[in-house]
């Protein structure tokens, strides 16, 4: 996920008792420790929950050189933001800008621009890269991230590429390049006509399709997660399926405390 609320996806982590990658597993872990760090758990207290998680990476190292490690990300964990409550807006101009496109392709590609642009020029310093030019915020392109955002993949290169050059063209989307990176910038403007606010990035195509048609969808009470539901006029769902099985587990302890 390149959206990154750290507050959620370390209860997560904690949910579930593992790690969900390999590959970006240092993310993660600075997710969990900032967290941990935000509420007032020891530098031990945190290493101790960094080895009990599952399909630990540096589970099979030397024990203190595991710890070493840990305790060096949780001192570089300090000094980082920590981010939480992630929320983009996406005003009722925007909105009309990406539904006028008349593309899929199109519209996807600019709607997945404006998210991540408004997440990474607001929320992160830590993972992301920007500059500025002229009192302008340019952020580092990132095409896996914009082609994963709204479910499209690599085979369809040639239409993004065209999709970019329509947004060029119609100064939709500005690019400049600094030290041999690429940086984009978009002509956003600033209004209070919020068509809607994304707070869960696992599909933010469901954010749109909901706007459109709210009664189609239901929004997970834990998680923030849009489920379309089976039949257009239930409300008997409040969670996902991940969250569900967390809110039983959680009743049952709760029912088993009440019985002692």
């Amino acid at each position: 996920m390149y959206i990154y609320d750290e507050e959620a996806h370390a209860l997560r982590i904690l949910r579930n008792k593992k790690f969900n990658t390999i590959r970006q597993q240092k993310q993660e872990k600075y997710a969990l420790i900032k967290y941990l760090l935000s509420i007032n758990k020891t530098d031990e207290e945190i290493n101790k929950t960094l080895k009990s998680i599952k399909n630990n990476q540096l589970a099979y190292i030397n024990n203190e050189y595991h710890d070493k490690i840990n305790h060096s990300m949780i001192n570089r964990a300090k000094a980082m933001k920590f981010i939480k409550n992630v929320a983009i807006d996406i005003t009722k101009e925007e909105l009309n800008l990406i539904v006028g496109l008349q593309d899929s392709i199109l519209s996807k590609i600019m709607y997945a621009n404006i998210i991540y642009y408004k997440y990474t020029k607001n929320y992160t310093t830590n993972y992301f890269i920007s500059q500025k030019n002229n009192g302008i915020t340019f952020v580092k392109e990132n095409e896996k991230a914009i082609l994963s955002l709204v479910g499209l993949s690599l085979k369809s290169k040639d239409a993004v590429q065209n999709a970019y050059k329509v947004l060029l063209d119609r100064e939709y989307y500005y690019m400049q390049n600094f030290k041999g990176a690429n940086y984009y910038s978009l002509p956003l403007i600033e209004s209070d006509n919020v068509a809607f606010t994304i707070t869960n990035f696992d599909n933010v195509i469901k954010e749109l399709l909901f706007y459109d048609n709210p009664t189609k969808y239901f929004r997970c009470e834990v998680c923030g997660k849009l489920i379309e539901k089976k039949a257009p006029d239930t409300n008997n769902k409040k969670y996902c399926s991940e969250c569900a099985r967390f809110v039983k587990i959680q009743k049952t302890l709760e029912s088993q405390k009440r019985r002692k």
